[in-house]
């Protein structure tokens, strides 16, 4: 009879586990949606991020959930003389960069989808914004 009961609450036990895991992932799923989407601001003509900007990306990947995806969304002007690619290629340098530090920051580059714009038409000109495509 002992053994019975032993068994019973043991199997009630880990009925919990699966719970309290997911107590603890439905914590983190809504810290990531409280924080998306993220937008990171960079000086014009230049695809270096700035300080805050970092760290904005570090704690934004810290916060996110097994098998989330991250939505990379670049966005650059150029100069009216520069060629017609230029600003499609600034807004590639500046996802690239912000995938190496999502990438620095545990996020493997299957979770990780980029896509480059060139001119935005809507908000700040010269950005990256980040979003979660939640697990797939």
């Amino acid at each position: 009879m002992a053994r019975r009961t032993l068994v019973a609450v043991m199997t009630g036990l880990a009925a919990l586990l699966p719970l309290a895991a997911g107590t603890a992932t439905t914590a983190a799923a809504q810290q990531a949606v409280s924080q998306a989407p993220l937008s990171i601001p960079f000086e014009t003509g230049s695809a270096d991020i700035p300080t805050s900007g970092r760290r904005a990306v570090e704690d934004f990947a810290r916060g996110l959930p097994d098998r989330t995806r991250v939505l990379v969304d670049a966005y650059a002007t150029a100069a009216a003389d520069a060629p017609p690619h230029a600003a499609r290629r600034l807004a590639l340098d500046r996802a690239l960069a912000v995938r190496e530090i999502l990438s620095g920051a545990g996020i493997g580059p299957t979770r990780i989808e980029l896509k480059v714009h060139g001119a935005a038409t809507d908000g700040p000109a010269d950005r990256v914004d980040l979003d979660i495509r939640g697990a797939g």
